[in-house]
């Protein structure tokens, strides 16, 4: 029985390991750490090997986000729309951190084609544990 539970513990572990963040919804502050409040959802797609975030109302926010061998980097294509009419205009590169799977940062890169300035989003899993070693924004740009 010892044997059974151990093997059982170790497998949660080993699962557990391989997830960069945690799937389902999440709270975006836009541009700063206390930013414009934006809901969001975090999917991930084995067939595409990424993962996808997108607004409460289905708008595409990141595609392909994946991380790097060090599983505290990532790459992804961030959504751009228009300002006036909400309208979808294209992607811009996006270069992200992550100092556990509650948190992460994303800086998306000005875009001329678009008129966009670039900036950079912070998420928290609306879930996350409150603990005083998981502060969000201790590492706020680190190697982005």
């Amino acid at each position: 029985m010892k044997l059974y539970l151990t093997l059982f513990a170790l497998f949660i572990t080993l699962v557990s390991c391989q997830t960069q963040i945690q799937t389902g919804y999440w709270d975006r502050n836009l541009n700063s750490p206390c930013g414009q409040l934006v809901h969001a959802n975090v999917s991930y797609s084995y067939n595409d090997g990424g993962y996808t975030v997108t607004s409460s109302y289905g708008s595409m926010l990141l595609q392909n986000l994946t991380f790097d061998y060090s599983n505290e980097f990532f790459t992804a294509q961030g959504a751009l729309y228009s300002l006036t009419n909400g309208q979808f205009l294209g992607f811009t590169d996006v270069k992200g951190f992550t100092s556990s799977t509650y948190y992460f940062q994303a800086a998306y890169a000005p875009s001329t084609e678009y008129n966009y300035p670039g900036g950079t989003d912070y998420y928290t899993f609306t879930q996350a544990p409150c603990t005083p070693d998981l502060n969000p924004h201790q590492t706020v740009h680190k190697g982005l």
